[in-house]
């Protein structure tokens, strides 16, 4: 795992133990002071490979640590 991938990790877990739902793309960007949702949509993507990430498809707000 990457360090970048290690950081939208955490703050996918902090933000749902917080709001008990989970966070957009743009939070995740605006939370990680990146420019835009496609380097979030990467980082993702690899974690959920990876799994660390569960993604339930065509679902908004539809990513949960597993």
């Amino acid at each position: 795992m990457t360090p970048r991938q290690s950081e939208t990790l955490n703050f996918i877990k902090r933000f749902v133990l917080k709001n008990s739902y989970s966070p957009s793309y743009q939070e995740i960007a605006d939370g990680l002071s990146l420019k835009g949702k496609a380097g979030v949509h990467y980082q993702v993507t690899a974690l959920v490979k990876q799994g660390h990430l569960r993604k339930v498809d065509k679902a908004h707000r539809s990513i949960w640590p597993s």
